[in-house]
């Protein structure tokens, strides 16, 4: 799947499930690939998108999302989350997601098909949260190579306006 297409189906995807269901919109900017370097990769900047949705499963709720890097690397995925309040304004959030990777000049993750798992840390401003999130992406074995790599963000945490 190429740059173009893929990239598309991430924005069809996350408009028309938000559109329908939207709690929080969530964006993240930082760098990804600081520790796992392959044979000419380095560190490179990702921008990253949730959609997290309003109706829940039990102990869990559903999210859509997408990353890019300036590596022209791309990432689609849907996954699960689930907000634990550390106190009132602070918030802790693991999430996992399973989704379709496309290799551009960065790191090359082994397969099309990777996993994600991360971890969030916002603190509630009243009408949005800022934090840190940290997630890591890997094929778990499914690829023949499974180099993983990591990224680190600064978090903008949106809710959605009803």
């Amino acid at each position: 799947m190429d740059r173009r297409a893929l990239a598309a189906l991430v924005v069809a995807l996350t408009c028309a499930t938000a559109a329908a269901h939207a709690d929080q919109l969530v964006l993240g900017v930082g760098g990804i690939g600081m520790w796992h370097h392959s044979a000419g990769s380095g560190t490179a900047a990702v921008l990253n998108a949730d959609y997290r949705m309003t109706w829940r499963l039990p102990y869990v709720s559903p999210l859509v999302g997408g990353l890019i890097t300036s590596d022209a690397d791309a990432y689609a995925r849907a996954g699960l989350y689930h907000d634990f309040a550390l106190s009132p304004r602070l918030t802790l959030t693991p999430h996992f997601s399973i989704g379709a990777y496309h290799h551009g000049s960065g790191q090359d993750l082994g397969a099309g098909l990777e996993f994600q798992t991360g971890l969030d840390l916002t603190y509630d401003m009243r009408s949005y949260r800022i934090g840190i999130g940290a997630v890591h992406i890997s094929n778990n074995g499914y690829g023949s190579r499974n180099p993983g790599t990591e990224a680190l963000m600064l978090l903008l945490d949106i809710p959605s306006v009803r």
